[in-house]
């Protein structure tokens, strides 16, 4: 007997997962992107059941994790995961690895879990204990490969990741530097132009490094006053308004620019690649003698800002590119007079 389910993903495509059951043979499924595709494969298994020429022991069966990663980075449609970035191919590695001789259907959640473990018990390169969201952040990698297993490939019927709850995470950081430590900062920083530029680009706009480094001329839009952060770390583009600050800042820079044939806002010798600012900047940090703080603070810096000035958490997510309104709640803390005044409309209620 067939049966179709569908399923309504994420991204809000459907797909459509076609079950055959039929006494004497094992339970089998497979998932397309369209019914009648679905439909047209149920037919034919079960016939081929009836007819007695199935083979229990099809492809997807001895397909390998490793022949999983293979087609994963070659994929042209997946090209914008988050977990095809450099940073992250780390993670891939290491699945890999551990698990790239297992077949797909012998990987259990218990397997899993034991290799979860093994991430936490190892230490980093930088001879500290992996922390707990990392882990957390390996299983999500693993899971986007066994979803595409499951919805882009159909070699599976379920994600085995999915099954595995995810470990408690500490919540995340909130150093800011007040007014004085930000003076220090910028005094450190202006022996140095291009590393002020950046440092101040930072505050003004909260972006991570990477983004700005990585800007082009293109990018700016100096009419419309506006800022493209292209390909960020969710994947997308994302569009902010200048300030003037800013806005200064850049059309500096762009009237003392060479116009580089790569048109990098922050040149390097190599015209294939922008400036690196690592260690300049963490050699600023302890000119001005700044303890416990990173490039990614300034981007706290900022959000803490806009929310003391009244923002909503809605408009700083749009603003700092936070998918989830919960990355936005650690400057709730920030804002006691707009939530006491909120408070008052209770009391009004009862007057």
């Amino acid at each position: 007997m067939a049966r179709i389910a569908k399923r309504t993903l994420k991204n809000g495509s459907q797909s459509f997962t076609a079950e055959v059951r039929l006494r004497g043979f094992p339970h089998t499924s497979k998932t397309f992107r369209t019914v009648s595709e679905a439909q047209k494969w149920a037919k034919l298994t079960e016939a081929s059941m009836l007819s007695g020429s199935f083979n229990a022991t099809s492809r997807s069966t001895q397909i390998k994790f490793k022949d999983a990663v293979a087609l994963f980075r070659k994929s042209s449609s997946l090209k914008k995961s988050w977990l095809r970035s450099k940073n992250n191919m780390r993670m891939l590695s290491f699945w890999e690895k551990e698990l790239g001789d297992y077949k797909l259907q012998a990987i259990s959640t218990s397997l899993i879990f034991q290799l979860r473990e093994k991430l936490l018990s190892e230490v980093t390169f930088r001879k500290i204990p992996r922390s707990q969201a990392t882990c957390n952040r390996y299983l999500s990698g693993l899971s986007v490969i066994f979803q595409c297993c499951v919805e882009e490939w159909g070699w599976l019927e379920r994600n085995p990741v999915r099954n595995l709850r995810r470990l408690k995470e500490n919540p995340g950081r909130s150093r800011v530097l007040n007014q004085e430590e930000q003076n220090r900062l910028l005094e450190a920083c202006s022996n140095d132009q291009d590393l002020e530029d950046l440092v101040k680009m930072g505050l003004l706009t909260g972006a991570r490094r990477g983004e700005l480094q990585g800007l082009m001329w293109e990018d700016i839009d100096f009419n419309e006053k506006m800022l493209c952060f292209r390909d960020t770390k969710n994947g997308d583009n994302r569009w902010i308004p200048l300030t003037d600050e800013s806005f200064k800042i850049l059309n500096k820079r762009y009237e003392k620019s060479d116009r580089n044939p790569y048109n990098w806002v922050f040149p390097s010798s190599n015209p294939l690649k922008p400036q690196d600012f690592h260690r300049r900047f963490k050699k600023a940090l302890n000119q001005a003698n700044l303890i416990d703080f990173r490039f990614h603070d300034l981007r706290h810096c900022a959000g803490s800002i806009l929310a003391e000035s009244g923002i909503s958490d809605l408009l700083i997510g749009e603003i700092l590119g936070h998918k989830s309104l919960e990355m936005v709640k650690r400057y709730s803390h920030v804002r006691p007079k707009n939530l006491k005044e909120s408070m008052r409309f209770l009391d009004s209620n009862l007057s």
